[in-house]
């Protein structure tokens, strides 16, 4: 019991190095415009840091791997959007059904209501603003026909990588479906922090289509220019929307109309500054793992965490 509590602090000690290590980096990169800072940057994405700190964060953790991914929250369908049929999508995007995503839209959209805001004033809450304060897509759980693998996926320690004990049913933590496909959960392309509008620049093809005006060819024609002539995002000839007028440039809009663009426009924005963190330590003699998943908001030169989850496991 010892060993166990000595390891998880070593593994708690590690994380928090690599988290603070890239807020650090988050603050000092606020750049003098916000399309400077406002999407994830080569200065403070997990990559950057891993290859800046990855000599020294192995000499002073030695025997524990960090893995992670930094998200943008604001290419997410966001719950607080009221959008319905954007969460009906969602679902029909994830496998379900139409008729069960339907139902899943009700559901959640019920349990939004439900559920109590957050007032620190306590007593007088009943009192409060009529508004919607959750931590995170937990409370999707209470919803019958939802597990967790379905809200959080099969990506135990955030490496994007099918592991060994990802694929073995339920032979090993986490639980899978051993069907060969790393699963993503919905977390992935859903938020409760998101303001509804959609960033082109790092929006899933999935996501992208949720938006009224975006048809499955617009969205294609999105993801292939803003990847550039090699295809690979996250390369040197990238394409970046600067602004909300350069989806003009679509060759996939209808140039006899704008019907299209002025569906569209309204719901999309060309800047971010809410991402969602997942961090993870892994022991690699014990496999036991910490980790942490956040939802940060980014001022210039200020990181407010709005929602954080922190487990153990193996």
């Amino acid at each position: 019991m010892q060993r166990a509590a000595s390891t998880d602090l070593q593994l708690r000690v590690a994380l928090l190095s690599l988290e603070n290590q890239i807020f650090a980096a988050m603050e000092n990169d606020s750049g003098t415009s916000q399309n400077d800072w406002d999407a994830p940057s080569e200065a403070w994405g997990l990559h950057a840091i891993q290859e800046e700190f990855g000599k020294s964060m192995q000499e002073a953790y030695p025997g524990i791997e960090l893995t992670g991914e930094i998200e943008d929250d604001d290419s997410k369908v966001s719950l607080k959007s009221d959008e319905p049929d954007a969460l009906q999508a969602i679902f029909q995007q994830m496998g379900r059904g139409e008729m069960e995503s339907e139902r899943l839209a009700k559901a959640v959209s019920a349990c939004l209501k439900e559920s109590p805001a957050q007032d620190p004033q306590g007593e007088n809450a009943k009192n409060a603003p009529s508004e919607t304060a959750l931590p995170d897509l937990r409370f999707l759980l209470k919803i019958p026909s939802i597990d967790h693998a379905f809200v959080f996926g099969e990506d135990c320690n955030f490496n994007n990588k099918l592991d060994e004990n990802e694929n073995d049913g339920a032979t090993s933590r986490p639980i899978d479906n051993g069907d060969g496909v790393l699963q993503r959960g919905i977390g992935r392309v859903l938020t409760i922090h998101g303001d509804g509008k959609i960033n082109p620049n790092f929006a899933s093809r999935e996501v992208l289509e949720t938006v009224p005006g975006i048809s499955d060819r617009i969205a294609e024609e999105i993801v292939w220019k803003r990847n550039g002539s090699d295809g690979i995002p996250g390369t040197d000839d990238d394409y970046v929307f600067q602004k909300v007028e350069d989806l003009k440039e679509l060759r996939s809009i209808s140039k006899i109309d704008e019907l299209e663009y002025n569906k569209m426009t309204p719901k999309m924005r060309v800047t971010s500054n809410t991402f969602t963190l997942r961090l993870c330590a892994t022991h690699l003699r014990s496999m036991q793992r910490h980790r942490i998943q956040m939802v940060v908001k980014r001022g210039k030169g200020k990181i407010t965490v709005l929602s954080c989850l922190e487990d153990f496991g193996s």
